[in-house]
């Protein structure tokens, strides 16, 4: 690329004009390498959450970062005439570090196992081979009588699956997008994708062997059970009903079985589930557990505690004639049994219903429904010595785990008990009463029922007649369905409540309505034929009663807050927290802000970065004396103070002995692009309107502690300009931006580069205020990336019009995102505001 507009006005052709133009060559060829690292470290960070650490594709761009690292210390010592000479001690310090760190978790990965026997497994961390084997493994040890035979594919072979023949890469674009994709039928389309990916992927050959191995060396007459066992799954989220979970799979059909259940992964409502819990893929890689199937007289649930009441004195017992399939996908009733937890003689409750069909292995594999005789289907599943002895076991278990347990069992003919799964049990939480009086001031239209998350909800009924779910619906909605099943995982971050014709307390679905505290009643005939789409209706699922309209006027005077599961904890940092991607240089004027302060490659960009524009200025002043001295002032109504900096050729000339200049003398495309961004009457850069009060006391919070990087308000900002380049180094309140642009007539030659990070509330809003600028960056035709606060986004090789046209939607957007953390508060604003900025409604961000 050719320097030659860096040429200042005036520079001679002698030595001093040719150093000079050298040192303005070498500052454009810095802030260049510069961007680059920033793209780089961006993209690593955005593979870092779909990629383990010690994979080879991770540890390949990380060396190749840190080598750009070192020759961007070279440019600034040539930039600088060598008075940086520390940097390379740094970089050499903190190389150090980084080859410790990639050399001990190579060694890690090659000591990860691909395969365990279940009895084998208890030691094994649960982010090995998941929760959900994890609990059977650690049953095996004082029980081994109760848990089958099995075996656990590790969650290192799903990580060997996905970079066979380069899957993972392929890969990669994909798993980004499904972030910001809106339009239900795209997302199913990519979906398909990457299932198809995963099932035409080429077989680690050590993976196929070690299934068919480990399965041959245990009885399986039955065949085999092969269910997920992801990380985080019967953990602290349930993921209830998410995954494939195949059953009486033949010996033969395992390697095919497990690659199914690793598909379903990406099937659309694990990943709604995921995306709604705030989950990154890296978080729950899929782990399979193979166990031998139970034949099944009878099957069933029991809870250690009552999910209504956990204070209470009583378990819950569910059962059904053969496999428990049909209970837990809520297609089947079952006897109930409502036992004391202190008295192993004394039933409390026992209901019995018909049962004319039933779930058992199918002749070729799989399962079917079979016809149970009358006189059975209308018997009673389980005696009081059978009871008594699910009782004993629950207690045990419970004790072993200090927790109450959701417990799925099977009995064989012999009436032998085989606990198949263990999870934390998931309780409804704390109901909101509603008073008799005002209850009975409208007669209901429905009653009875039973509470699966007791509370209220008012809004707009949706019905989902003939068992299909709706693929979107309104926000606080209630749902009414013919029978609940997991698959309602899509729009539960929507609803205010659930209504079902049928569904079974014990089963996934209301699991994952508990879950989420979303009110709920199940097993109310004619709720469809009496509820029509759009009606407004209230529930009262502590006292199960449905009303038209909302007879509590304090419900509808809320302000209701969006739906959420139990909130996620912050993620720790990973390996290369510290040594790449920390950032400790945040205040140029600190005195730790020199190379003796780095401790990370991202200290070292950050710190070149400032000392190369803090020598282009002392150029400056060198060149141009007094009168050029710290640069011009922009004359501008902004409150942004910036300070220009002309490379060659950008100023009009009637303002070079001026201190400041106007906009309009500034002759460069992609300055002038910006600016009419930043100027737009749409938009408005005086203070907010709207502020959340919670936002507020965010910034108050991290002010206190400290929160925000970068220059100090009100201190200058770098506007560096040439007439095809701009470079903006903006201090927006607690927030800094960066753009990076340099936009001629050559597409070729063409690139806008944005970079966002900081903010003055908690780390939390702030991450908030990332989403949304992310989602608008990648729906406008930026490639994008998003890690915490940090939002890195880059448009190139865009003709003229398309790149001018980039960098005024980023003035735009630097405007309407200040402060915006304050008025964040949860991740469906953050999409609702990106929607309004995309339509043009800037008002919203007044």
């Amino acid at each position: 690329m050719s320097f030659g507009f860096l040429r200042p006005p005036g520079a001679r052709e002698d030595g001093a004009g040719v150093s000079v133009r050298h040192s303005y060559e070498s500052l454009r060829s810095l802030l260049n390498r510069n961007t680059l690292l920033l793209e780089r470290m961006a993209e690593l960070e955005a593979d870092l959450r779909f990629s383990l650490p010690e994979s080879p594709h991770v540890h390949g761009r990380i060396r190749r970062l840190a080598d750009e690292v070192l020759l961007l210390v070279e440019d600034l010592n040539v930039l600088a005439r060598d008075r940086f000479k520390d940097a390379y001690r740094a970089y050499a310090r903190i190389r150090s570090v980084l080859a410790r760190d990639l050399e001990t978790l190579a060694a890690g990965r090659k000591a990860r196992p691909l395969v365990l026997p279940l009895e084998g497994a208890s030691q094994a961390p649960p982010d090995l081979i998941g929760e959900k084997a994890a609990h059977l493994a650690r049953i095996l040890g004082p029980y081994p009588e109760l848990v089958p035979p099995g075996f656990v594919v590790t969650t290192a072979a799903y990580w060997q699956l996905l970079h066979a023949g380069e899957l993972l890469p392929a890969l990669l674009p994909i798993f980004k997008e499904l972030d910001v994709i809106r339009d239900p039928d795209l997302l199913r389309g990519r979906l398909e994708e990457v299932r198809r990916a995963i099932r035409t992927a080429p077989w680690p050959a050590r993976i196929r062997e070690e299934i068919l191995e480990q399965a041959a060396r245990r009885r399986a007459p039955q065949g085999w059970a092969v269910r997920s066992s992801a990380a985080g799954e019967d953990g602290r989220y349930s993921f209830a009903g998410q995954f494939t979970s195949l059953l009486h799979v033949p010996e033969t059909e395992l390697p095919s079985a497990y690659r199914r259940v690793v598909q379903s992964r990406f099937e659309e409502r694990a990943v709604a589930y995921r995306k709604a819990l705030d989950l990154e893929e890296i978080e729950t890689p899929m782990a399979v557990l193979f166990l031998a199937m139970v034949p099944a007289r009878s099957a069933g649930v029991v809870y250690t505690r009552d999910p209504g009441s956990r204070d209470a004195d009583r378990m819950i017992v569910q059962a059904v004639w053969g496999l428990a399939e049909g209970l837990v996908t809520g297609r089947m009733e079952a006897d109930q049994y409502v036992l004391t937890r202190s008295d192993p003689l004394r039933v409390l409750e026992e209901r019995i219903v018909p049962k004319p069909r039933g779930i058992g292995p199918a002749p070729q594999g799989g399962t079917r429904e079979e016809a149970i005789p009358p006189e059975r289907a209308l018997a009673p599943t389980l005696g009081r010595r059978e009871l008594g002895r699910i009782r004993e076991i629950a207690r045990s278990l419970e004790a072993l785990f200090r927790a109450p347990l959701d417990i799925e069992w099977a009995m064989e003919p012999s009436g032998a008990i085989r606990v198949v799964q263990a999870r934390p049990l998931v309780f409804e939480g704390v109901g909101v009463a509603v008073s008799a009086e005002r209850s009975d001031a409208a007669k209901p239209l429905l009653e009875g029922g039973t509470t699966i998350q007791a509370g209220r909800a008012a809004g707009p009924a949706v019905c989902a007649g003939a068992g299909r779910l709706p693929g979107k619906v309104p926000e606080r909605a209630i749902l009414v369905l013919p029978a609940a099943t997991p698959e309602i995982s899509t729009l539960l971050p929507f609803l205010a409540g659930c209504i079902a014709e049928m569904g079974n307390p014990a089963g996934h679905a209301a699991t994952l309505l508990r879950e989420w505290r979303i009110p709920s009643l199940f097993g109310l005939p004619g709720a469809l034929r009496l509820l029509e789409n759009g009606m407004p209706i209230a529930l009262d699922a502590t006292n199960r009663r449905v009303h038209e309209g909302c007879p509590w006027p304090e419900l509808q005077a809320e302000k209701p807050e969006p739906r959420a599961a139990a909130a996620k904890p912050s993620a720790a940092p990973g390996p290369f927290g510290e040594p790449v991607f920390a950032l400790h240089l945040s205040d140029p004027e600190s005195a730790r802000f020199r190379p003796e302060g780095c401790a990370s490659l991202h200290d070292l960009i950050r710190l070149v970065h400032e000392k190369a524009v803090e020598a282009l200025f002392e150029l400056g002043d060198a060149q141009a004396g007094s009168r050029m001295r710290g640069g011009k002032r922009l004359a501008s109504e902004i409150p942004l103070p910036l300070v220009v900096l002309d490379l060659g050729g950008a100023i009009e000339p009637e303002a070079e002995k001026q201190k400041t200049v106007q906009a309009a003398q500034i002759r460069s495309v992609p300055f002038q692009a910006l600016w009419r961004g930043v100027t737009d009457p749409r938009v408005s850069w005086a203070g907010r309107q709207q502020v959340s009060m919670r936002g507020f006391g965010s910034v108050l919070v991290s002010a206190m502690a400290g929160g925000g990087a970068g220059r100090r308000m009100g201190e200058r900002n770098y506007l560096l300009v040439a007439p095809d380049y701009l470079n903006l180094n903006a201090r927006l309140a607690y927030h800094f931006a960066m753009v990076d642009a340099l936009v001629g007539e050559s597409p070729d030659n063409n690139f806008v580069n944005f970079r966002f990070r900081g903010g003055g509330a908690r780390a939390d809003r702030r991450e908030l205020r990332a989403r949304f600028l992310f989602e608008v960056l990648l729906r406008s035709g930026f490639a994008a990336d998003r890690r915490g606060d940090l939002v890195t986004a880059w448009l190139r090789r865009y003709p003229r019009s398309r790149s001018e046209e980039a960098l005024a939607l980023l003035g735009r957007l630097m405007s309407c995102s200040r402060q915006l953390d304050m008025l964040i508060g949860h991740l469906r604003a953050a999409h609702e505001y990106a929607e309004r900025f995309l339509a043009g409604d800037y008002a919203a961000f007044r």
